[in-house]
């Protein structure tokens, strides 16, 4: 969360975003494992807040915004899995 609220500071203007919201995109993050869809998330909430002519974040937003990411996230899981089974056909002659 640290690392977040640190890019927060720098990225929006304050108060854009509240400690609730900030705790589940770094909850998001921790779960994947990568803080990088941490940053994605807050992108995209931002985005996803602006287009809506917003000055903050709300939780619709960053609802919008993990599930979008982490549906992202999959599909790309999905596709290495995919590349990784076609490799091992490939060694295995099929």
């Amino acid at each position: 969360k640290t690392i977040l609220s640190e890019r927060v500071k720098k990225a929006f203007k304050p108060n854009v975003i509240s400690d609730k919201l900030l705790n589940i995109v770094a909850e998001a993050a921790s779960k994947a494992e990568d803080i990088r869809l941490g940053f994605i998330i807050l992108l995209s909430a931002g985005l996803e807040a602006e287009d809506a002519g917003e000055d903050t974040i709300e939780a619709d937003d960053v609802k919008f915004a993990i599930n979008s990411e982490t549906r992202l996230e999959r599909l790309k899981k999905l596709d290495s899995i995919k590349k990784q089974l076609e490799d091992i056909r490939k060694k295995l002659g099929k």
